[in-house]
C-alpha cells in the first residue's frame, strides 16, 4: 500500500512510524473554477475599496441563486493580463453547506466574477 491506498482510506505501510499513536484522514476537496459574471451588491470605503455583501448568480438550469457573503477572509490585489483585480475569499452557506469561494473585482470595467467554488 502506498499514498494513493492512503487517499483511499487505508493506512499506509508502517503507519506507526509515519504518524505514532494515531491516524489521520485525509480529506479532498474538489474545487470548480468558474469565472462566471455574478450581479453584486456591496459597499465602498471612502478611498475605493468593495466588501462584497450578497451575490446572484446563474445556475445550470438557467435559474438564480442568491448568496449572503458570512465572511470576507482575504483581499489581495493583483494583475490578470494587466488589469488590476481585487480578489475575495470569502465564506457562505450555499445550499445549506458551509462553502469557500473566491470573487474577483475588476477595477476597470467595475465587474464581479465568480471564480472557484
Amino acid at each position: 500500500m502506498g499514498l494513493v491506498d492512503y487517499i483511499n482510506g487505508y493506512p499506509p505501510e508502517n503507519s506507526s512510524e509515519v504518524y505514532p499513536g494515531r491516524y489521520r484522514s485525509v480529506v479532498v476537496i474538489s474545487v470548480k473554477v468558474l469565472m462566471k459574471p455574478i450581479e453584486m451588491i456591496a459597499w465602498f470605503t471612502q478611498d475605493g475599496l468593495p466588501t462584497p455583501i450578497r451575490f446572484r448568480m446563474e445556475q445550470p438550469d438557467g435559474s438564480y441563486i442568491v448568496i449572503k457573503v458570512a465572511q470576507t477572509i482575504s483581499r489581495k490585489e493583483e494583475k490578470l493580463a494587466g488589469n488590476p483585480i481585487i480578489v475575495f475569499t470569502c465564506r457562505s452557506q450555499v445550499h445549506g453547506i458551509e462553502r469557500l469561494y473566491e470573487i474577483r473585482y475588476e477595477l476597470r470595467t467595475c465587474k464581479w466574477y465568480i471564480y472557484k467554488i
